[in-house]
Order: C-alpha cells, then sequence, then structure tokens
C-alpha cells in the first residue's frame, strides 16, 4: 500500500470504505477498497473470483493487500458512481436508458455463467458506471462458481445463505433451492423493474412479509405505458417457478434488443437440475387472469423455446405470475415434495440474531441485549439491506459445551438434560411456516411454538433445510466426504472461523431463572438491584462480602458468597462493579494466599466470570498481583485450579489487547486509514506470562487446560500482528516454514495444480520462494526453495501455451534476471545438492533464452562450471556438460579463458568413461562439448564449410584460408588426439546423430591439430577398416568424411615425415574396400575413393 496515495472516501458500506487513489509518480487513478479483517473469506471469494475476469463489464482487479486491521483492494476507478446513487437522483429511467443499462448487464452477466460463475448479489449499488456511461459489475463477495454449488448435495449440510432478500429469487427462500442463472436472471428483472418504476417489484418493512410477497404475490404491473417487449421481459424474468424462467437462448433472442445478441456455450448447472427434478408438484403460486394456475414444473429443463405469441415472430413469452386487472380469490398453495416450504420466521429470527451478533463482534463482553417484545422479525431499514441467514455460521459455535465442570454449578447440572425427551422432528414441523391453503400461521403462535422447541431442546438449534427424511439422509450422507475438499487452494489456508473470538471462560450452567440463592450471612440482593444501589449503600453492602469472605466463616459459607457473585457476575454492571472494586483485590489474595484447594478453585472460575462479563477493567487492576496468583495458580498440581486459572488468564489477557488495538483506533482516528502505529498499551503483560501460556501446551497438560490456552492465543491473534510475534518463536517459525513448503512440494508434484494456477506461480509464489532462501540458515528451506522453483519451471515449460503467453513470460523474465543470476554464485556455493538444481535450472533457462551466456560470462563462473571435471566423473551430471557446452559455443566467449582451464584431456576421459558406462543421454551433449572446443580455432562458417564439404579437408586453398584462425585453438586442444580411437567407435554408431557429430569431430579435429589427430588416425586403422565395412551400406556423407581424413592423415604423415607404426593388414584391407568405393554411384564418394587410393599408393610398405 505504500505505493499508492489515498484520497477522500467515494462510498461506504457496512464492513467496508471506497477511497479514490493515485499511483505514486503516475497520473493512474485507482479505487482503494478498505474491507474490515471480519470479512476475510468475503473478500478471499471476491479476490478468487475477480483476478481471473477480463470483461469491459466487469471491474477490473489490480492487487490486493492485507494490514494489521483491513484488507485493501486495489480496483479500476469508475467516476460514474453507482446505479443506486443515479437512481435515487433521478427516480426512474427512461426505457431508451435502460435497454443500454439492460444490455451491458446481461453481457456481464453472460461472461460469468460462461466462466461458471453465478453472480448471486445483482443490485443497483453492485452496479458502477465508467465516464462513458458504461454499466460494472462489483462485489463478487457472495458469487459462486457451479462446481462449489454442485458439491452441495440434496442431503448435505447447506451452504451458509446470504444475500439482499428484495433482489433474491423466490426459490432461495425455500430448502434445496440453489443459485443458478435463473436465480441472477430474477435479481436482474428486479433491477430493471426498479429502473422504470424507482422501486424493486417487491418491498415490505418487515421481512417476513417481504418473503410472502416474493413467493406468492404476482408482480405488480409496470407503471405509465412501456413498450410490450421491455413489459414481456420484465414479467419472464420475474417468473416465480425457476424452471419457467427465460434461458439463455430466450433472453438473447428477445425483442427487446435493437441488436442482436450472439449466444455463446455454458457450462451445464447439474445442481439446478436436480432440484427441478425433486419438484414433483407445483411448489409457487402462479396467477393468469381469472384461473389460479397449477403450474407443474418440468422434470427437465425444456428444449428450444416457448411457444410465441401470435403476434409476435420470435418474442414474447406467455407470462403466469402477472397481476391482470381482474380479481383474483384464489389463494396461494404451496405443496412440494423434493423442494419443501420454508420457515420464514426461523429464517427472519436467525437474521436478526446474526445482526445482532455483528454489533457485539468487537467485544463479546457486552451484556446482552434485551429481548424485544417480538425477537423474530427483521426490519428491512432499506432495499439494499444484505441479510445473513446462515444459522449457527462457522466458528460461533456454543462456548459452553467445552465439557467444563463449573465449580459453582454443581446442583445446576442435573436441569442441563431436562426437557430433551420431547420429539424433535414434531417440534420441528410444528414451526413450519408453509404458506397453506388454510393462510398463514398466526405470528403469536409460531413465535410460542417456537419458543417452547427451543426450551424442550439442549442443543443448538437446527436449520429447517437440514431438517429431512431420515431414509434421505443416510442414502447421502455416504457420500459427503467424496466432494469436500477445497475447490481452491487459498481455501485450504484460510476459514471464517480465522478471526472468530469464542469466550475463554466458560459460562455458568444450569437455568439462571430458577436458580436457588445460597444461604449467606446478609441479605441477598438480585443483580438489578445490586446494581441500583447507591454510593454509599454500594459500599455498605460491598463491606459485608468483604467481611464475611475476609472473615472466619468456614469454608461452605464462603464457597456460598462466591457462587452469589457468580450469580451477579452475568450482569455486565455488576461486574464491572464487582471487578474493579476492592472484591477483586481480595478474591486476588485470597487466590494466592489461600491453603483450600477447592476454595481456590472457585475464587480462579469467579474470577474468570467476572472479567469475560465486565466491559471495562480500570487500570489499577494491572499494579494488583492478578499476574503473579494467576501464574502461581497455573503451576499448580490441581489440574481443576489450572483449568480455572488458564480460562481467567485468557479473559484478561484478551480483553488487553482488545484494549490496546482500541487506543491505537482512536489515535489514528484523524490519520490517514493506513497508518497502522501502535500506541503504547498501559498494561504490561510479562514475557514470562506469555511464556507460561505458551508452555500449557506442552505434551502431557490437561486436555481442558490446553483448550483454553489455543482458545487464548487464538483470540489474541485475531487482534493483530504486534499480539501474534509474542507467542512465535524462531523454532516455530522455521518449522511452519518448513511444513508449507513440504505442502507446497506435494501440490506441485501434480502438474494440473501448476497448470490451473500458473499465475499465482509465476507472479508470487516463484518470487517469493526466491526472497526466501536468501539469508535462510536452514540447509533443508533453501533446497527446497530451490527444488520447488525448478519443478515448477519444468512444468511450465513443458506447455507451450503457457511459454507463449504474454504475461507468462515476462513474469519468467523478472524471475530470471531479478532473482535467479543474481543468487547463482549462492546457489553454486551452497551445500549439495543444490547446486545440482541450480545448474539445471540454468540450462533450462539458457534453453528457453530467458537467461543469455553473455549474462555468466565471467571467469568465475566458467572455471566453477567445468569443476566437475576435476573430480570424479561417476559424479557427474547431465545438466554440468550441456551447461559446459553453452559455454564453449558462446561467440563471446573468450578462448584464453577456455584454454587456462586445461579440461580438454578431462572432456576426452569424459567421452570414453560415458561410452564405456553406455550412458546414453549423456553421449550427445559431451560429443557436443567436444566439437565446440574444437570449432573455437576454427570458425563457425568453416565448421559448416567442412561438413558440408568434406573435399575442403585436402584443398591447399581452404587451408590457407583458416592459417590465421589456427592461433585462436585452444591451447590444449591437441590432447583431443588421444581420443581418435572412440571418435572413431562412434563414427560406426547406430544412431545417425552420433555418428555425425563424432566424424565432425575427426574432420575438424584435423585441421585444428593436424599431427596429433594424424598420428591417432593411422595407429587406429584396424578400426577405421572396420568402420568403412559398416557404414558401406549406410549415408555415403559419413564415408566421404572418413575416406578425406584418411587422405589428409597420409599427406600429412608423407610431408612431416612422421614415424608412425602402420598396420600393413590393415592397410590392406583398406585399399580392398577403397577400390569397391570407387564404382560407387554417388559422385562425391567416387571421388574421394579415387583421390584416396592415390594417397595409400605413396604409403611405404613395410614387411
Amino acid at each position: 500500500m505504500n505505493n499508492f496515495h489515498v484520497y477522500e472516501a467515494i462510498g461506504r458500506g457496512k464492513h467496508s470504505t471506497v477511497y479514490k487513489g493515485r499511483k505514486k509518480k503516475s497520473i493512474e487513478y485507482f479505487a482503494v477498497k478498505s474491507v474490515d479483517k471480519s470479512q476475510r473469506s468475503k473478500v478471499l471469494n471476491e479476490v478468487r473470483m475477480l483476478h481471473s475476469l477480463d470483461h469491459p463489464n466487469v471491474l477490473k482487479f489490480y492487487s490486493w493487500y492485507e494490514t494489521s486491521a483491513h484488507f485493501w483492494l486495489i480496483l479500476e476507478y469508475c467516476v460514474g458512481g453507482d446505479l443506486k446513487g443515479l437512481l435515487e437522483q433521478d427516480k426512474k429511467l427512461p426505457e431508451n436508458s435502460i435497454h443500454d443499462l439492460a444490455y451491458d448487464l446481461v453481457k456481464a452477466l453472460q461472461f460469468l455463467h460462461s466462466q461458471g460463475i453465478i453472480y448471486c448479489d445483482l443490485k443497483p449499488s453492485n452496479v458502477l458506471l465508467d465516464e462513458s456511461g458504461c454499466m460494472k459489475l462489483c462485489d463478487f463477495g457472495l458469487a459462486r462458481r457451479l462446481k462449489d454449488i454442485e458439491k452441495t448435495n440434496p442431503g448435505d449440510v447447506p451452504q451458509p445463505l446470504k444475500g439482499t432478500p428484495c433482489y433474491m429469487a423466490p426459490e432461495l427462500f425455500q430448502e434445496g433451492g440453489v443459485h443458478s442463472y435463473a436465480s441472477d436472471f430474477w435479481a436482474l428483472g428486479c433491477v430493471l423493474y426498479e429502473c422504470y418504476s424507482g422501486r424493486p417489484p417487491f418491498v415490505a418493512n418487515e421481512f417476513t412479509q417481504l418473503v410472502k410477497s416474493i413467493i406468492s404475490d404476482p408482480t405488480p404491473p409496470l407503471p405509465d405505458n412501456p413498450s410490450r417487449s421491455f413489459q414481456n421481459l420484465i414479467n419472464c424474468l420475474l417468473m416465480k417457478d425457476p424452471a419457467e424462467r427465460l434461458q439463455w437462448s430466450e433472453l438473447c433472442e428477445h425483442h427487446f434488443w435493437r441488436s442482436r445478441m450472439s449466444i455463446i456455450p455454458l457450462p451445464p448447472q447439474p445442481a439446478f437440475d436436480n432440484m427441478v427434478d425433486l419438484s414433483a408438484t407445483p411448489y409457487l403460486v402462479e396467477r393468469n387472469g381469472d384461473k389460479p394456475s397449477r403450474q407443474s414444473t418440468p422434470p427437465k429443463p425444456r428444449d428450444g423455446l416457448r411457444k410465441k405469441d401470435e403476434n409476435s415472430a420470435k418474442v414474447f413469452t406467455p407470462v403466469k405470475n402477472v397481476l391482470s386487472g381482474k380479481k383474483n380469490n384464489a389463494k396461494p398453495s404451496c405443496k412440494a415434495d423434493g423442494l419443501k416450504g420454508v420457515n420464514i420466521l426461523r429464517m427472519s429470527r436467525v437474521a436478526k440474531r446474526n445482526l445482532q451478533r455483528e454489533k457485539d463482534k468487537e467485544n463479546y463482553r457486552r451484556h446482552p441485549a434485551e429481548a424485544s417484545e417480538n425477537d423474530t422479525e427483521v426490519k428491512i431499514e432499506n432495499n439494499d439491506m444484505e441479510l445473513d441467514f446462515g444459522e449457527n455460521p462457522e466458528g460461533d459455535a456454543p462456548d459452553d459445551n467445552d465439557g467444563s465442570d463449573n465449580p459453582g454449578s454443581a446442583e445446576d447440572e442435573k436441569l442441563s438434560t431436562q426437557g430433551t425427551d420431547g420429539n424433535e422432528e414434531n417440534c420441528m414441523s410444528n414451526q413450519m411456516d408453509m404458506l397453506t391453503d388454510e393462510g398463514p400461521v398466526k405470528a403469536e403462535t409460531m413465535i410460542k411454538t417456537e419458543q417452547n422447541c427451543s426450551e424442550n431442546l439442549d442443543v443448538v438449534a437446527t436449520p429447517p433445510s437440514i431438517c429431512m427424511r431420515k431414509a434421505q439422509r443416510a442414502k447421502t450422507t455416504s457420500g459427503a466426504a467424496a466432494g469436500s475438499e477445497p475447490s481452491d487452494i487459498s481455501a485450504a489456508f484460510w476459514h471464517p472461523t480465522d478471526l472468530a473470538v469464542k469466550p475463554v471462560m466458560p459460562g455458568r450452567k444450569g437455568d439462571k431463572a430458577v436458580e436457588t440463592v445460597p444461604m449467606l450471612p446478609f441479605e441477598a440482593l438480585p443483580a438489578v438491584d445490586y446494581i441500583k444501589l447507591p454510593r454509599e449503600q454500594m459500599n455498605a453492602f460491598n463491606s459485608q462480602i468483604l467481611q464475611s469472605l475476609s472473615g472466619t466463616f468456614q469454608v461452605s459459607e464462603k464457597q456460598n458468597i462466591i457462587k452469589y457473585l457468580e450469580m451477579l457476575s452475568i450482569n455486565s454492571d455488576a461486574a464491572n462493579i464487582i471487578t474493579n472494586g476492592p472484591i477483586m483485590l481480595l478474591l486476588i489474595k485470597m487466590l494466592r494466599l489461600s491453603k483450600t484447594s477447592v476454595l481456590r478453585v472457585q475464587i480462579a472460575s469467579l474470577m474468570g466470570l467476572l472479567i469475560r462479563y465486565s466491559t471495562i477493567l480500570d487500570i489499577e487492576l494491572a499494579s494488583s498481583g492478578i499476574f503473579n496468583a494467576l501464574s502461581d495458580g497455573l503451576r499448580d498440581k490441581h489440574d481443576k485450579l489450572r483449568r480455572f486459572c488458564m480460562a481467567t488468564l485468557g479473559e484478561l489477557l484478551f480483553y488487553i489487547s482488545t484494549q490496546s488495538d482500541q487506543d491505537t483506533k482512536e489515535i489514528n482516528a484523524q490519520e490517514s486509514p493506513l497508518k497502522d502505529n501502535r500506541a503504547t498499551a498501559s498494561w504490561q503483560v510479562p514475557s514470562s506470562v506469555i511464556a507460561l501460556v505458551s508452555s500449557i501446551l506442552r505434551k502431557g497438560e490437561d486436555d481442558l487446560a490446553q483448550l483454553y490456552a489455543l482458545r487464548t492465543i487464538d483470540n489474541i491473534c485475531s487482534q493483530g500482528t504486534d499480539w501474534t510475534s509474542r507467542f512465535a518463536s524462531q523454532d516455530a517459525r522455521d518449522d511452519f516454514q518448513m511444513t508449507l513448503l513440504r505442502v507446497l512440494e506435494a501440490a506441485t508434484e501434480e502438474p494440473s495444480v501448476i497448470l490451473n494456477e500458473h499465475k499465482i506461480f509465476t507472479s508470487r509464489i516463484l518470487p517469493s520462494l526466491s526472497v526466501l532462501y536468501k539469508g535462510n540458515k536452514d540447509g533443508d528451506a533453501r533446497f527446497l526453495c530451490l527444488k520447488i522453483l525448478s519443478d515448477v519451471m519444468i512444468v511450465i515449460f513443458s506447455d507451450s501455451s503457457l511459454t507463449s503467453n504474454e504475461q507468462t513470460v515476462s513474469d519468467l523474465e523478472k524471475i530470471s534476471q531479478k532473482y535467479f543470476l543474481p543468487m547463482y554464485p549462492s546457489f553454486a556455493e551452497d551445500e549439495d545438492p543444490i547446486p545440482i538444481y541450480a545448474q539445471k535450472l540454468l540450462v533450462m533457462l539458457m534453453e528457453h533464452d530467458y537467461v543469455k551466456v553473455s549474462d555468466i560470462l565471467n571467469e568465475a563462473t566458467v572455471s566453477r562450471c567445468f569443476e566437475f571435471l576435476l573430480g570424479d566423473l561417476s559424479n557427474a551430471n547431465v545438466s554440468n556438460v550441456k551447461l559446459c557446452f553453452a559455454l564453449a559455443s558462446a561467440p563471446d566467449m573468450d578462448t584464453d579463458i577456455l584454454s587456462q582451464l586445461q579440461v580438454v584431456r578431462r572432456i576426452g576421459n569424459l567421452l570414453e568413461f560415458v561410452t564405456a558406462k553406455d550412458m546414453d543421454d549423456f553421449l550427445e551433449p559431451t560429443l557436443e562439448l567436444c566439437r565446440a572446443f574444437i570449432i573455437r580455432g576454427i570458425g563457425s562458417d568453416k565448421f559448416v564449410a567442412l561438413s558440408k564439404e568434406p573435399a575442403l579437408l585436402v584443398d591447399s586453398a581452404f587451408s590457407m584460408s583458416i592459417a590465421v584462425d589456427q592461433q585462436s585453438c585452444v591451447m590444449d586442444i591437441c590432447d583431443f588426439g588421444g581420443n581418435m580411437g572412440i571418435f572413431l567407435d562412434l563414427v560406426g554408431s547406430s544412431d545417425p546423430h552420433i555418428s555425425d557429430l563424432a566424424s565432425d569431430c575427426l574432420v575438424l579435429l584435423l585441421k585444428a591439430a593436424p599431427r596429433e589427430a594424424t598420428v591417432g588416425l593411422l595407429t587406429n586403422l584396424p578400426k577405421l577398416s572396420v568402420v568403412l565395412d559398416l557404414l558401406k551400406h549406410g549415408t555415403c556423407l559419413r564415408l566421404t568424411r572418413l575416406l578425406y581424413c584418411l587422405a589428409f592423415s597420409c599427406r600429412q604423415y608423407l610431408a612431416q615425415g612422421m614415424i608412425v607404426s602402420i598396420s600393413l593388414s590393415a592397410l590392406m584391407r583398406v585399399e580392398a574396400l577403397v577400390s569397391t568405393f570407387k564404382g560407387s554411384h554417388d559422385g562425391r564418394l567416387a571421388d574421394a575413393a579415387s583421390y584416396l587410393g592415390a594417397e595409400l599408393q605413396r604409403l611405404p610398405r613395410c614387411g
């Protein structure tokens, strides 16, 4: 975020703020969206969706960042604002404008659907306008992929449902309803209707009324005089039955469009088709004229278009749920088999509870809101209001079901099992608000029924969609695990519960309403009366409590007082008074000094409850010795005492972390939203306390104590990196780092993972691996970084479509030049096997032109590359040889550097070694390396000429033309003369390429080192005769080369007066073969044989 200037806010949401921003040192403007950390899952979903989308009607996504308190998304800046603001100003839009707007929206939806994405949140506030009036969809936090929707089988637990009710399709309120193309079309119809009329088609002040209207009421007629085609389009988009709603083929060919809209292939919707198949009878009310229409939903999607209207060639679709001018007395009917009705009141109640949870999430210690007269109804404050219908959201499980035995509520445990013998299914079925022919159930009756059910069940309420037939549940459960894998890599890293905060201290058990007050030495006051006492009476009452606790009363009497204080503690105001007064100071002292274990356990439990329900702790408590008292309790041998001391300490530490974060927010309230400066905390938490909490996690500790320690760390870490870092040790960081690397290594073993997410690998993961390598002291971690880098590169280079992609090429060039090359010296000097992998990767990058030989042409690097020749050749690898060949054949390579290496003899030894060991993969690069060294003194142009026309070998004029280049030979090139025998053996290879390379080396070596090569060739004349015999039925070019090589050697032998032992028998065999070649039909071969025959006749014959 340091790369951007952030200016004024241009938009605000419930959890986000959008700023106008500019990239530094440029005139590029962006929309900078700041989102609360609590919306992690929604942000990750939006990023996953947007980063892969590129369409003129979809908002462009550039990058995203994470700071301690927010996520920051860098998006395309649209100066026109959103459609919601436009409608607030103009109220309505003319039909001509709506046409252009609708066309853009349809094109956007068509693109998304073609990519297998359901938008799920189409509404005016999510439609932006750029400077030219082009519509762009934004906010993909609720978007879903078809493959994810398909994973929710009818028997599975449904995925959490969120959305804006005014724009949600009827089937989404039904059990088994799924997001689909049809649900997006419904939202499109609502938006177009609102653009024309100034309001959505279905509105209400209360949620239950709104849902009933969406499900059962006919679509209100459009005001004024809309065109017939526009009216038909709206009515077809707002069909109640999703199976009868417009399909893509019909939408594209609708008469409302002025220009033809092309039809593109779309992925199938198995989940939607399954939903339709399950609908055996009509489940929604459809009205058409005077008669109620019971419309059957077809078992399968329809083929082709609907029947055409007589007055329209291909346009209009008969509509069954449009309000006619005549009175319609038909009552709603909602019968379903596969698709059941919906418990509207339950949905409303859940939505309201989730709204309250959002308000309280910053600090769970707030006193619960008083129940209203009707706590099931949600007021629809505006048409853009988004609701969460997820019952028992992730990370919000009851905090008291941890198996803890609260010492203050032993008698109350009996109450927890009462009232659980009722029939759960009957209780649930009584709550179903089915919109039957007899009309909806009265709200008062439903509230009473639901309250009775909740009292009889000691479990979290179950969503109505889960209450299916047992047989159906058993049938589908077995296959649920198969599709439970995350559909995205990042889905495995993050989870909505990451930022969920749960109380560490378990709540008191039992029914608080019927709890009896224990016997006390003073008159007990209820919490509501206690908090209303005047100051003097409050002090007097507290004094009685202090005297009773500090006096000589029996332990059982003190336990009763503590139990009474526990009863007071669940009232937030009472907890504040007790915690910040002398009673807490006495409790701390008693915890530290008391010798009675049972009493200490209850004191620790009371302290935890007080801190849990308090909303403020005075700073004086910091100097009360509370840390020392709780730390001593944590070191005690008594399991229960350690549990409650840990829970109490967890509540205290979390409170301190939230206060520190709140101080920061207040200090930075007037500053730039990007500043995350930390204020100096008033509470000083010793490092020994942090270490003590961490030590509870060691093996062998009490399970519940460890649970409380984990919750403590989990809660504190949700407050940002400052607190998280206090629990992170270097050893833990290293272990976590190695775990991540091994996970990444395992993921990259599957090539499809790399190919499907290549953009993430090339733009983010590979550069990160390079950075991680630097300065890492763990050799295993460094090796894994380089290995993964190499493995990923191999997969990417194997796919030609990726290596031709412009962005991928740019990313790979950056990795090669910015990261790999500067670090190569470090790779080469590192411990084995890192140099091997580095060399392998370097060769691969050079082969694909991402690294030039000139990039590594320095004496130290070249010397290091050839070092393997000086050691045990059995340890050599192909990459070593290929790299040396690339260096030796590079035009920019200085021959003097190669001469100083003095490695020609070792290269010859390598050639003999790989030939003897049948190391076929080494043979070709080793021969190429030999040839590259020989060419250094001849020149590549002369090499090409000699290779194509071996007769030039005995051409005097040609020999004179390369006389000057002879001085540029590698100094020890003559050492290859000792390898003429192996070159001859390889000329006879059955592999044509190997044979060609070896014959090239023979020809070139005779020019580069004529004396030594001549001696080597004539000495191996017996072997030459065998090779000539092998090649007589093969390619004429290789035979021609050998004949001219021998002719050149004969001339050298005579001209230089050499003393060489020549086998007379071998000479005679060669002469016999040469005489047969003279009659060849190939002119070049016959000429070579004639020339060689004359030279052989000049050789002396010795016994």
